[in-house]
């Protein structure tokens, strides 16, 4: 393990609990236009920009699919429902910022989201002050599972990437990090992590609760001591 000294967090399922909702958006919009969206291929979204998003759904879906209706539909009753409650924010969030904090370690976002609705997202749940960087998905040439998202923030953060740790749900983010040859935890959310996603992850937890008593029991350190076993 190379020492760890800033920490890179995904937004959708790892700071916030906004999967669920993408899914419930994407099968409005699927029932409004006459088609159902397969569970297996929304959730292969997940992590994706909304360039990627559209590539996949024209490579899996029939040809008379409309693509670009569906994805205003989509996004639409997806705003609507941030509108009408802000987005929920995951159990440990906050007590793993408040440590890394007192641990004097800087910290960055790195999301497919794009600029506007992650920018809305984090102001609206009180989190945009608690990070120095955010990477947008529409701010990168190539979205997860390139590594482009993350050494952009490692850029942003002066940090060197085999000192930072990333902190993902998705299995294209944590793909991304590894190519970023960044240390990797997965915190699992809709997915649950493959026999490839154990294998090239440098952890795996339940949550960032769990997480953060880990660092606190000193089982993973800011020093570039090893990973213990992970708990999943």
């Amino acid at each position: 393990m190379n020492s760890i000294t800033a920490v890179i967090f995904d937004m959708d399922g790892l700071l916030l609990d906004t999967e669920p909702i993408s899914q419930l958006a994407w099968q409005r919009a699927g029932k409004e236009l006459g088609f159902e969206i397969p569970t297996s291929l929304s959730l292969q979204a997940i992590g994706r920009t909304a360039k990627d998003i559209k590539a996949l759904f024209r490579s899996k879906l029939d040809e008379s699919f409309p693509i670009d209706s569906f994805l205003d539909k989509a996004s639409f009753h997806y705003r609507e429902m941030l509108r009408e409650k802000p987005a929920p924010v995951k159990p440990g969030v906050f007590e793993l910022l408040n440590y890394l904090e007192m641990e004097g370690i800087p910290k960055g976002v790195a999301t497919s989201t794009r600029r506007d609705l992650a920018e809305h997202k984090l102001i609206s749940t009180g989190l945009a002050e608690r990070f120095q960087f955010v990477v947008a998905g529409n701010e990168v040439d190539r979205g997860k599972p390139a590594p482009d998202i993350f050494l952009r923030v490692a850029e942003l953060l002066q940090t060197a990437p085999k000192n930072c740790l990333v902190l993902e749900d998705s299995l294209m983010g944590v793909h991304g990090a590894v190519a970023a040859e960044m240390t990797v935890f997965m915190i699992p959310d809709l997915i649950a992590p493959t026999d490839e996603i154990r294998r090239i992850a440098h952890g795996i937890y339940g949550s960032l609760l769990v997480l953060r008593e880990e660092f606190e029991r000193g089982n993973i350190t800011l020093a570039g001591v090893a990973v213990g076993d992970s708990p999943i």
